[in-house]
């Protein structure tokens, strides 16, 4: 593992890179600066990093790196937290779904029982009808059998 460790700090000689410079150092090498985001400020208090001789506060950047790292830990529970809000939100969303669906099969059924009442009524009216115009023949003929009746008995003494 320390070997590894050794390897990694090693510089890389090449066309591309500087000799003698580890990867660090090539990243931050003079006039490479603007290259590099600045975050959370300067660790050093506004010092000038490109200046070799410039004084670098340890609690200074050990504050930066624990700010950094309370930034961090904040915006992972806030992620967290919308995460579990779009997850409710999901839920949410899933039970309106399944609450629609129950009431449209529930309006289907409605309106299919309506038709059968509906039809029930016209059936219902039809045979009222039917019957209206049975009684009304009935009465009818119960009128002739009366006339009839009266004419054949006039004509008969009465003992």
């Amino acid at each position: 593992m320390r070997e590894a460790a050794e390897h990694r700090a090693e510089p890389f000689p090449g066309p591309n890179h500087p000799a003698g410079l580890t990867p660090l150092q090539r990243l931050v090498a003079l006039g490479d600066q603007e290259r590099i985001v600045h975050l959370f400020g300067t660790a050093t208090g506004g010092a000038d990093l490109s200046d070799p001789e410039a004084d670098l506060e340890g609690p200074a950047a050990i504050q930066l790196i624990r700010e950094a790292g309370g930034r961090i830990r904040r915006e992972r529970a806030e992620a967290e937290a919308a995460g579990q809000r779009a997850r409710a939100a999901e839920a949410a969303a899933e039970t309106a779904e399944h609450r629609a669906e129950t009431a449209e099969a529930a309006l289907a059924v409605a309106q299919a029982a309506a038709e059968a009442a509906e039809a029930r009524a016209l059936r219902a009216e039809e045979e009222a009808n039917s019957a209206r115009d049975a009684a009304a023949e009935a009465r009818l003929w119960l009128r002739r059998l009366v006339a009839c009746l009266k004419t054949e008995f006039e004509a008969v003494p009465e003992a």
